[in-house]
């Protein structure tokens, strides 16, 4: 109000909505990045318009609504293409065609696509390379490891996290080293490679030591540690982390990682040797709120970890049940850890 000068007005709109999302008002930064986007359709200013939507869609991954992100993302990406601007990472820090290419590719993913998803964040990468950007490349390797490491690519998780620990200790990106170690260190403990856990946890040790918000909070470096300490048995540490997490979800409003906090609550539930009538209700409601979602790859997650646990109770047909109408709805991705995991599984049902 009051501003003269519509890139002020701009600037102000784009900070107040990265603060509330990094601070405890996640909502009310979504409403002023629509705000911005909103603003961003009146004015003739293209590189505005590319920078708020890319900024709108990447905050709509964490509501989540996929089909509308994508929607701004792709605008983004149009509008960066029409323009013949060189100077986005000197000006504004970032690239929006490289970013939107690679939270385009994240919901390929999670929308049941893993292969076209793939493919979308290679060229994010090989894009983000075209421009001799080493911050932007070492985020792009961050952002495509976090997906390998939900489809259950071991390889192709540390591979990434290797890469971004390179660049990061070449240019001095603590925070970005530490969150690589929590990947690299999960990858390791799904090879059962001695120490994974306490090398996640000093990755988390280090990331905190910078700081951190309840945004931070539940991040998918906390998963990729639950995940691990399940695995390694260590049922209340990861039990007492889910219940910060699910928490925190409840009070920002930002459920895109709920059904995957369900799941690894459905996990500990069994491991912590509650009802396995609990842990089956927790189970369906993850895969509820993964269709709710559509998430296929947080759907079919807990449909693999849920038909695990029922075939070793004996429940061999309601295992199969659960898991293949969910395996059967991909059409693509067979090559994937998550996929192959399935099928394995789904063929000892039989």
């Amino acid at each position: 109000q009051g501003m003269n000068s519509p890139p002020q007005l701009f600037q102000i709109l784009y900070g107040l909505s990265s603060n509330r999302m990094n601070g405890d008002r996640f909502m009310e930064g979504l409403s002023i990045a629509e705000e911005l986007a909103n603003y961003a359709d009146t004015m003739t200013d293209k590189v505005g318009y590319a920078i708020a939507h890319r900024w709108y869609g990447s905050y709509l991954l964490w509501l989540p609504d996929y089909e509308t992100a994508k929607m701004h993302l792709e605008r983004a990406i149009l509008a960066y293409d029409e323009l013949n601007f060189n100077r986005w990472i000197d000006e504004y820090g970032q690239d929006p065609k490289a970013r939107s290419l690679n939270y385009v590719g994240h919901m390929e993913a999670y929308l049941g696509f893993p292969d076209r998803a793939t493919e979308t964040m290679h060229q994010s990468i090989s894009y983000a390379q075209s421009l001799d950007s080493p911050f932007e490349l070492n985020f792009l390797h961050a952002c495509t490891g976090i997906i390998h490491f939900y489809l259950n690519n071991v390889e192709q998780t540390q591979q990434h996290a290797e890469a971004q620990y390179q660049i990061a200790s070449d240019k001095n990106l603590s925070w970005s080293a530490a969150h690589s170690l929590v990947f690299s260190g999960w990858a390791e403990n799904k090879k059962n490679e001695p120490g994974s856990l306490k090398k996640i946890e000093l990755g988390l040790q280090q990331m905190e030591s910078f700081g951190s918000t309840s945004f931070d909070s539940i991040g998918h470096w906390w998963l990729a540690y639950v995940d691990a300490a399940i695995k390694s048995h260590h049922y209340e540490a990861a039990n007492k982390k889910i219940e910060y997490i699910l928490s925190t979800i409840s009070s920002l409003g930002c459920n895109a990682v709920l059904p995957e906090v369900l799941r690894l609550k459905g996990l500990c539930c069994v491991g912590l040797n509650s009802s396995l009538e609990l842990a089956e209700t927790v189970f369906l409601q993850s895969m509820a709120e993964a269709k709710k979602h559509k998430n296929k790859i947080f759907e079919l997650r807990t449909a693999l970890s849920f038909a695990k646990i029922l075939g070793e109770n004996g429940e061999r047909i309601k295992a199969h049940t659960i898991l293949l109408p969910v395996y059967e709805s991909f059409s693509e991705g067979f090559g994937t850890g998550l996929l192959q995991e399935s099928q394995t599984l789904l063929n000892q049902l039989n």
